[in-house]
């Protein structure tokens, strides 16, 4: 019985003599893990970040709990590098500390559990991507310092029904995100529904602008309007109709891609190139005019139109380049 209770003791000893990173502690937010200028708690899912230059190192080394952390909060810090958290799918809410001067790209990219964030001056730079596809952000406010806002920052937020600016590089108008001077749409909000109508003005329509607003049903472009963006209207599951208008010269990659209940197209005689999956899989297109100008067909341009019927060309199809799989469209010639 000695021998059982002296072994016993020297294994007490021995653990209390390790120690360990690992702190078990009964407060909520207490870290489980803590390392050196971060914490993570495995109770509660925080992550806790006390030193800011860890934010723009080129790793993240709390990329291990991912799939895991569900609050954000850091303590300081001057920016968020790029990719600082992208994909942590887990994350509702993120706390950032006043002195952020910029959010860096994929930042937050796939969250798609985020609700919440707020965003404060001096905050002067929103990187490309930077909130791409989440999917639970419901509201958004633009600080007043905030000069910049790469593309698709806020693509694919299927919840963002709310935007305001308090800045002057920015403005919000019918639902929809412009620049300053309203010639380029920026973003169309998940509030828009119906007939949409784009101001005149408009030159320009940003990659996926309009991207997976399954609400709106047609959208009209001004006159004067000169390019549209790789996948801006992609993914839209009522839209049946986009009205181009004759000044249109260009058409982004995939632009239309996956609106399955677009009807019919009628594209700009000054358009000279249909690219890269520019319809792929409307299954419900059925009718296109192309352009007289028109010197190439890209990739999948026309691939999974299934109910594709008539293409009107007044050119001569075999003069333009087209490239594979395109038989949908190339099988009316």
């Amino acid at each position: 019985m000695k021998r059982l209770m002296c072994s016993f003791a020297v294994l007490l000893l021995l653990l209390v003599a390790c120690g360990c990173h690992l702190q078990q502690q009964s407060a909520e937010d207490a870290p489980t893990f803590a390392y050196s200028g971060w914490a993570y708690g495995e109770r509660s899912g925080v992550l806790r970040i006390s030193d800011g230059s860890l934010l723009t190192a080129q790793s993240y080394p709390w990329t291990q709990y991912a799939d895991h952390v569900k609050k954000v909060i850091i303590e300081e810090a001057d920016g968020i590098g790029d990719g600082a958290f992208a994909f942590f799918s887990a994350l509702q809410t993120a706390e950032l500390p006043s002195g952020i001067t910029y959010i860096g790209e994929n930042a937050f990219s796939g969250c798609y559990s985020l609700q919440e964030i707020t965003l404060c001056a001096p905050l002067q730079r929103i990187g490309a991507r930077a909130f791409f596809e989440c999917r639970s952000l419901q509201s958004l406010i633009l600080p007043v310092s905030l000069t910049e806002i790469g593309e698709q920052a806020f693509a694919c937020c299927t919840s963002l029904s709310q935007i305001e600016s308090q800045s002057d590089s920015f403005a919000v108008a019918d639902k929809m995100l412009f620049n300053a001077d309203k010639t380029q749409l920026l973003l169309c909000s998940a509030a828009a529904e119906g007939d949409i109508t784009v101001p005149d003005g408009v030159l320009h329509i940003a990659e996926r602008a309009f991207a997976e607003c399954n609400a709106v049903q047609s959208v009209t472009l001004p006159a004067g309007l000169l390019s549209v963006g790789s996948y801006a209207f992609s993914q839209c599951r009522m839209l049946t109709s986009v009205t181009l208008p004759a000044s249109l010269q260009t058409l982004g990659e995939g632009a239309f891609c996956l609106s399955e209940q677009l009807q019919s197209m009628v594209i700009p005689d000054a358009v000279k190139e249909l690219p890269d999956s520019l319809f792929f899989a409307c299954t419900q297109l059925q009718n296109v005019h192309l352009p007289s100008a028109l010197e190439t067909i890209g990739v999948s341009a026309f691939a999974e139109c299934i109910s594709l019927q008539a293409a009107d060309f007044a050119g001569n199809i075999k003069a333009v380049a087209v490239a594979e799989d395109n038989i949908p469209l190339t099988s009316l010639f």
